[in-house]
């Protein structure tokens, strides 16, 4: 009856609702990022992390690495573009799972990059408190 298949049919709903709530999170995190300025969004990250500099996080490094996160997702959407046409090219297969292993070593390899980069500039002040 209908006792019988209402932990299946919450199981339904739970699923749903958590897609809900995740497609509503994309949405705002969307809708903040084009409009608001990268600058501006890495100053209030920045302050509103700065409380948590007394535990653990260091605000700016931390501020830093959203801000590259942010400005890399296109280039990432972009590389795996250009990783499944040129599968698409090679192989008469549908898209597969193995285009994800080149793809994460390139962005490994442009992250170490990033990271050099940052360095030769004077990197990101540690403010470690061991």
């Amino acid at each position: 009856g209908l006792l019988d298949r209402f932990p299946e049919r919450l199981g339904s709903l739970f699923q749903f609702l958590v897609s809900l709530r995740l497609i509503a999170a994309i949405g705002f995190a969307n809708l903040v990022t084009m409009t608001s300025k990268l600058d501006e969004s890495i100053d209030m990250l920045s302050r509103l992390t700065r409380p948590l500099e007394r535990i653990w996080l260091n605000s700016s490094a931390f501020s830093i690495s959203i801000a590259l996160v942010i400005r890399s997702i296109p280039h990432l959407l972009e590389r795996a573009a250009v990783l499944a046409s040129s599968w698409r090219a090679r192989s008469a297969n549908r898209l597969s799972w193995r285009v994800i292993v080149p793809l994460a070593l390139s962005v490994l390899d442009d992250s170490e990059q990033i990271a050099d980069a940052l360095k030769a500039r004077g990197g990101i002040q540690s403010k470690q408190k061991f």
